[in-house]
């Protein structure tokens, strides 16, 4: 099977640093840096299996969703052999 390539788009990145430091404000550095490293961790999987998910053609064709450990939702499109995260 091949292996996809997983590209974090421009928004993705400043929610990802956001996040970060949103939790570290209202919590610890320690633990935004292991909560976003998880989430990226979790996309960078896509490249493995980039069909998993619910497909959400109803907001956008080829768009797919899916909940990370109950807090986020990661969305993301599959095009060709490119997972784009987009959460």
């Amino acid at each position: 099977m091949k292996e996809h390539r997983v590209v974090f788009r421009h928004e993705a990145v400043a929610q990802l640093s956001d996040l970060h430091r949103y939790i570290g404000e209202a919590g610890s550095p320690e633990n935004a840096t292991r909560f976003v490293d998880a989430i990226v961790n979790y996309c960078e999987g896509l490249a493995n299996f980039p069909r998993r998910g619910t497909a959400r053609d109803d907001i956008r064709p080829g768009l797919r969703t899916v909940g990370f450990r109950k807090r986020v939702v990661i969305a993301f499109a599959v095009l060709n052999d490119t997972a784009d995260a987009a959460q």
